[in-house]
């Protein structure tokens, strides 16, 4: 039988089958007649057994059956019962010539569609279009169940999958209902929980009870305000999970909260990851604050070096050249020392800023900072107690000396600043492995093998507000301070392909580690990076060319030149270099260029010099950084190079080294 046909239309569209159990011929054929008079249209099979009953029951799979209740070896109970058993979907009508009305209920009760006296066959027909109607309703009743059923498991899964259970709250009965996924998040098995408001209450975390408290009641007092809270809950095993809650409340006529719907979504997931994104984000923020601030430092270091090296030039010029009046030699004495001191920090700005260079060099730091013992505990004082636990096994790194010795002193200073009333510094080395869980820590952060050093102190701590701004230059709060000292560590870090870490407390102290790569590989360990320097006759008679676009350091660089012997050719651009070269007809033995000049570079005009005099010495001078003068071509290991500012004496040893090698 189709599903949702009715009896008359299962003889539209196709026929009835009928199974007969009768073990009378007669009345078989009488019954098939009076089915026939009835209208329908079916198609029978007759049999008068138990056996020949359970063969077509599989066989024949008839739409009604049709039995009597007396027959030699079963009766209309059996019949039921092995229809029920076998075939339950199929109704069955018991026909009989008589029939007791206790039995007749008993066939009514144990699954009997109907019965109907054989003396009464004309009832047969309707019968038995009532008993297939009321299959296709009990089928078209269980289909819609099912489907409510598989419905309520496909929601039950998408709760499951999306994290997100519904409940249902009948407010003047106090009765809470959770869907199974309400359960899941708040870690119980269904059903197992007294799903009250009250109950409900108490499994929130106890500092978000109040909001929620809030939340509900502002829902309950106005119509038009929602429920919408993100909170805590903490489930039977003590972990806690973060969850949003969203709700709508049901008013009567009398504008009375009566019931309360909605959903419950765990969000804890979500939660974390938006945490590791802040982080991430804030990681990345700063990087990017920070190499700003560093092309910036980088600029402005160029620009202060030329005014340096004009100052320090002239002021050393006066030097030279006065021998009366003592109290003014010694104030230019004090600007000297001063610009001296100006130009250590714009050395530290472009350290900051990673464009000072430094040759890498395979290191013991263990045995470095041994060597700086002395010096530490001088800087310290008295006052402070400092050790050192300086590991086992270290491997190497790649650094300079004097890199790694800036980031430890700096370190040491500023934790000894930190404790004005003294306390305890420790300074730690060892061996470490960084996975990828330090991505939450470090950005751009590759795993591997690392030295970390640390120092610790025991002073004040450092403050949140304070703690972000660190490492920027010239932030201090020291009313004597540069701001220079942990920018200029940052810079030598970042230069290193490290990272650095502070971890602080208030009142307990601070610990700054850093993370510089080791080096697995092999090489040579250089134990101490000292620059030998014998000094000279400074004076000489050769033809110097100088190149230098800025007017004041080009005039004392001529000016100290020639008092020290020197014929100078000198110029303010590689035109009127050439044209003056040209028109005297000289061939210097050195050239002293700027690097960067307007037109033409300075290696652009040193290379054609070259061709026109190949034995001519090159000097090559900028305030640029590293990055800047290797766009050029020029690396300051590689030729011979002069950093601005630079000194007089500096000045004429490096021309009179060159000249005589």
């Amino acid at each position: 039988m189709k599903a949702g046909s009715t009896g008359t239309e299962k003889m539209a569209e196709e026929k009835i089958k009928i199974l007969l159990v009768e073990d009378v011929p007669e009345d078989a054929e009488l019954i098939q007649l009076e089915l026939e008079g009835a209208g329908l249209d079916f198609e029978c099979v007759h049999v008068d057994n138990r056996e020949e009953l359970l063969v077509q029951l599989e066989e024949f799979s008839p739409d009604v059956i049709i039995s009597d209740f007396a027959l030699p070896d079963l009766d209309g109970l059996e019949v039921l019962d092995i229809v029920k058993k076998i075939a339950p979907h199929i109704p069955v009508i018991i026909a009989t010539g008589s029939i007791d009305e206790v039995t007749a209920v008993s066939c009514m009760k144990v699954g009997a569609a109907d019965y109907v006296l054989k003396e009464f066959l004309v009832k047969l027909g309707p019968a038995v279009e009532s008993a297939l109607e009321r299959m296709r309703i009990i089928e078209e009743k269980n289909e819609a169940v099912e489907e409510i059923k598989k419905s309520r498991e496909n929601l039950a899964r998408a709760q499951e999958i999306a994290h997100l259970g519904s409940w249902d709250w009948s407010i003047e009965e106090d009765k809470l209902e959770w869907s199974d996924e309400v359960y899941r998040i708040f870690g119980l098995e269904t059903k197992e929980f007294d799903t009250t408001y009250e109950t409900f209450l108490e499994s929130l975390h106890p500092d978000d009870r109040e909001d929620v408290t809030d939340a509900v009641e502002s829902a309950l007092a106005d119509p038009g305000e929602s429920y919408s809270i993100e909170h805590r809950l903490v489930r039977p095993d003590s972990s806690i999970r973060n969850v949003h809650s969203l709700g709508e409340v049901r008013f009567n006529d009398d504008g009375k909260p009566v019931h309360m719907t909605g959903t419950i979504q765990d969000i804890t997931e979500r939660k974390a990851a938006e945490v590791e994104m802040e982080k991430v984000q804030s990681q990345l923020l700063q990087s990017q604050k920070m190499e700003a601030i560093g092309r910036l430092a980088g600029g402005v270091a160029h620009d202060f070096n030329n005014m340096l090296t004009a100052i320090i030039g002239n002021a050393e010029l006066l030097l030279w050249q006065s021998t009366e009046n003592e109290e003014n030699l010694e104030r230019v004495r004090r600007i000297v020392e001063t610009a001296a001191r100006a130009g250590e920090m714009t050395k530290q700005l472009l350290v900051f800023s990673k464009e000072q260079k430094h040759e890498p060099v395979l290191l013991k730091p263990a045995d470095l900072i041994k060597r700086m013992g002395k010096m530490l505990d001088n800087i310290i004082g008295e006052d402070i107690e400092y050790t050192t636990d300086l590991g086992e096994d270290l491997l190497p790194i790649l650094a300079g000396p004097s890199q790694l010795e800036q980031m430890v002193l700096n370190l040491v200073v500023n934790a000894r600043e930190a404790m004005p009333d003294g306390g305890e510094i420790k300074t730690s080395l060892r061996n470490v492995h960084l996975d990828e869980s330090f991505s939450l820590f470090f950005y751009n952060f590759k795993p591997g093998n690392y030295l970390e050093i640390s120092v610790s102190d025991s002073g004040s701590g450092i403050p949140d507000d304070v703690r972000e701004h660190i490492f920027e230059p010239f932030y201090t709060t020291k009313k004597d301070g540069t701001g220079l000292g942990l920018s200029t560590l940052y810079g030598i870090v970042q230069q290193l392909n490290g990272y650095v870490r502070v971890e602080s407390e208030t009142n307990v102290g601070t610990t700054i580690s850093i993370y510089i790569p080791s080096y697995e590989g092999e090489g040579e360990i250089v134990e101490t990076e000292d620059e030998i320097r014998s000094f000279a006759n400074l004076k000489g008679d050769e033809i110097l060319a100088v190149l230098e676009d800025e007017p004041d350091i080009n005039h004392f660089i001529c000016e100290i030149l020639e008092e020290h012997g020197y014929t100078v050719i000198g110029a303010l651009n590689g035109e009127e270099l050439k044209e003056t070269l040209d028109k005297k007809g000289a061939r210097p033995s050195l050239l002293l260029s700027d690097v960067i000049l307007p037109g033409r570079s300075g290696p652009e005009v040193a290379r054609d010099l070259l061709k026109q005099n190949p034995g001519m010495k090159v000097i090559f001078m900028s305030g640029y950084a590293d990055d800047k003068l290797l766009q050029k071509g020029i690396d300051g290991s590689d030729v011979n190079f002069l950093r601005k500012p630079f000194n007089n004496s500096d000045l004429l040893f490096r021309i009179r080294s060159s000249l005589d090698a």
